[in-house]
This record gives structure tokens, sequence and C-alpha cells, in this order.
């Protein structure tokens, strides 16, 4: 669960510097955070809303597939793959490998909005969620101070519901709490990392230039405002 915190999970696995130097090719892709992210994304997947699958696995698998597709294969202009990026991240109750683009995925089936994770420790795997986006040049890349979700389907034109923002809340606020109370105690004891502030709710288009997630970006403030109760 996201509320249930392990602080070995923000620090450097030797094993995982070890696997990182042992593959030079096909490339690594940043995998593991150092510190709690500060910042949750959301997106729109543009896809199906998924509305009647009724397996994790299924949406695991999808997304998958898609990360796969979009993040994890470099391509010439004819299309042809020239070279695949290597992803050491993992499907959640499995050893498969996932090439998610994001920690979670977000759908409505009959009447119950469900948070699905996508890989398997959605708490420290940095995922490629918002493409090649920085902060600005010299400070911490995006991926690894943010959580990201794909909210299933095309909301260009519509709405979400409010009951799914109440999901999110319901898993989030948890660690809002703890992120909040870790913030205090970590500044001025060391100059190493400086966090950005309080922890926020974004949508991809505020540091992108898209239209991700659509309206869903005019309800942000609605969300902001159910972690704060």
């Amino acid at each position: 669960m996201i509320h249930k915190l392990d602080p070995k999970y923000f620090a450097i696995d030797p094993e995982f510097a070890d696997i990182t130097k042992s593959i030079p090719d096909p490339v690594i892709v940043l995998q593991k955070r150092t510190h709690p992210p500060s910042r949750l994304v959301l997106h729109q997947s543009m896809g199906s809303k998924n509305d009647t699958v009724t397996s994790d696995q299924y949406i695991v698998n999808q997304f998958s597939v898609v990360g796969y597709d979009r993040g994890y294969t470099i391509k010439d202009k004819s299309g042809k793959i020239i070279k695949r990026i290597k992803s050491l991240h993992l499907k959640p109750n499995s050893n498969e490998v996932s090439y998610s683009q994001a920690q979670y995925a977000l759908h409505n089936h009959l009447g119950k909005w469900c948070l699905v994770p996508l890989v398997k420790y959605p708490m420290s795997d940095v995922c490629w969620h918002a493409g090649d986006t920085k902060w600005f040049p010299g400070t911490n890349n995006i991926h690894e101070s943010s959580f990201g979700i794909e909210i299933c389907g095309d909301y260009r034109f519509e709405e979400l519901e409010k009951e799914a923002f109440i999901a999110i809340a319901f898993i989030f606020k948890p660690y809002v709490l703890w992120y909040r109370e870790w913030l205090k105690e970590y500044i001025g004891t060391t100059t190493s990392y400086i966090p950005r502030g309080d922890f926020v709710v974004w949508g991809h288009q505020d540091f992108a230039e898209t239209q991700c997630p659509g309206r869903i970006y005019e309800q942000i403030p609605y969300l902001r405002k159910l972690l704060e109760e």
C-alpha cells in the first residue's frame, strides 16, 4: 500500500548499481528513487476506459505493452526499431518485466473506481510518465520526484467523476501526511538534495506542451482540496 513506507525504498541498492554497470547496452533508464516523491501528476490514457475489465493483470499488461512502444524503443524515421531500452521494473505479483510509464492506472468497473499499481514497487520505481521533461536545467528530474497516474479514457471533452478523485485521495492522503513530516525532519540535515516544497498535484500540461489530462486538469483543485481535508 502507498502508506506503508520504509526508508529503504529511497536508498540506492548496491546490487541495483552493479546490475546497471554490467549491462552497457541496451540503454538503462534511471529506475530507483533516492528521495520521496513530492508531486502527483495526472494523465489521461487516451485509450479505453476499461470499464468492463475485471482483471488488474489485464490493465497491467495493457499499459506495459503501450509503454514499451512509446518509451522503451528508439526508432528511425521509417519506424524501424534501432535500439531497445532496458527496464528494471517488474509487474506486480510477478517477476515479469514491466514497461509501464506510470506507477498507477485508474479505471472504473461497475461503478467502483480502482487504482491499479502498474509496477511492483510504485513507491521506489521511477517511471517515465512525462517524456523528456525536466523542471529546470541542473535540477531534479520530474520522474524521480513524482508519481504518475494514467486515468483510463479520453477526457478531452468530458469531466472525470468526483468519485474518482475520492479514490485517489483515499490512497494518497496518508502518504501526503507522511511526506510532510519527513520534509520537516529532512530540511536542514543535508544540502545534497533540496525537496521542491510541499506535496502538490499537477496535470501533465503544467510542464509540457500537451493537452493532457484534458478536462481533468480543470478538476485538479478538487483533488487538492480532498488531500487537505
